[in-house]
């Protein structure tokens, strides 16, 4: 009698404990989704009355001279030029509901990498950013720019149109501009946390690539082709140096998709000689592990090895592949990391501490020296 009485009684204590887990389940989720929803009108209609002040009045042009730490009437190769780019790009801090479940459920000690927010494209273009990271997914018909669904929602951009029209803008008032590269990294979450979602395939990207070349213009884009030229791969276009010119490739963007084990083969499936493609699909790699780039080598042209491996990477850029790497991570700023960053000669370094960052307040920015943001490797 005794034991059944006890396992009626662990039944209600394991009832009443996982009610309340779900009652304390409801009461985040539910509001969540609610401001959420109401979170993204907002950044959706404040992105919107930016582009059409932009369209009216872009500002005054730069001085591209200005961010670069050599003279750019030397005309080198793309893939000789170095650019400092920013990661997730569009990222606004997320405040009010969230952000203060964000406050009382995540120690402090461990918040410092989600406490940044970059200024608008714009802006950090006329600064001599010349690289964005934009995390991209399907949804409602078109594609929409942030970290993640409810939780981490908060984008100077959510729309990726009115994304590339304001980079179009911007580099339509500022023609002399070196090219910036645009990473693209597909992002997905499980379809409770976002039942608008697209689950990513061939049509998708196909979509993509075009919702691209549509807004932006071919005669505005570096793609494979323009690379690849009359060789018979993108293998034998990088092992023979056939990159543009800077005087060609002025004015231009460059877009990559960034790898995934999934995504990658689907987008090279689309054309394997990739000379009808958009965007450059990358490869990821590391000291440790290298056999993506061995997978995909004869497409291969961008290469993402995130930890700055000095010898490493320099290996590569020897090899005139484009490398990717980054100078600091998890919102640490870490003077030798972003030393061998610039040692190892990749020419896209990304960082979270541009110039006119707006969150965390650090008199700290990443350079190539004198506030340079644009180099020879």
């Amino acid at each position: 009698m005794n034991k059944a009485k006890k396992k009626k009684g662990f039944k209600i204590v394991l009832s009443v404990f996982f009610a309340a887990v779900f009652f304390a389940a409801a009461a985040f989720v539910i509001p969540a989704f609610y401001f959420a929803g109401k979170g993204l009108e907002n950044d959706l209609a404040a992105q919107k009355a930016r582009v059409v002040q932009l369209r009216e009045n872009p500002g005054d042009p730069v001085d591209e001279q200005s961010f670069a730490a050599f003279d750019l009437g030397l005309d080198p190769l793309i893939h000789e030029i170095r650019t400092v780019n920013t990661h997730n790009s569009y990222r606004k801090m997320f405040d009010g509901f969230i952000g203060a479940y964000f406050d009382f459920f995540v120690p402090k000690k461990m918040q410092t990498e989600f406490v940044y927010e970059h200024p608008a494209f714009t802006e950090q273009l006329n600064d001599g950013v010349r690289g964005l990271e934009w995390d991209v997914r399907a949804q409602d018909g078109g594609f929409n720019l942030s970290h993640f669904a409810v939780v981490d929602y908060r984008s100077s951009a959510p729309d990726l149109t009115l994304a590339l029209e304001e980079v179009l803008i911007w580099s339509n008032n500022n023609p002399d501009h070196v090219p910036v590269t645009i990473l693209l990294e597909y992002k997905s979450e499980p379809w409770i946390m976002n039942p608008k979602i697209e689950k990513p395939g061939a049509e998708t990207l196909k979509r993509l690539d075009k919702t691209i070349a549509d807004a932006i213009g071919r005669d505005k884009l570096i793609t494979p082709s323009d690379i690849i030229g009359a060789y018979e791969s993108m293998k034998d276009a990088v092992a023979a140096n056939n990159f543009p010119k800077l005087s060609e490739a002025k004015g231009k963007f460059m877009f990559l998709l960034h790898y995934g084990d999934e995504l990658t083969p689907v987008y090279i499936g689309l054309d394997e000689s990739l000379k009808s493609q958009t965007l450059f699909p990358t490869v990821q790699i590391s000291a440790y592990d290298r056999s993506a780039l061995e997978k995909y080598s004869k497409y291969a042209s961008h290469i993402l090895y995130n930890e700055p491996d000095t010898e490493g990477i320099a290996a590569l850029v020897s090899a005139n592949y484009i490398v990717r790497t980054r100078a600091d991570e998890g919102m640490v700023i870490d003077a030798e990391r972003a030393q061998k960053a610039i040692l190892s000669g990749a020419q896209i370094v990304t960082t979270d501490f541009e110039r006119v960052l707006i969150t965390p307040k650090t008199d700290y920015y990443f350079s190539f020296g004198d506030g340079r943001t644009i180099g020879l490797r």
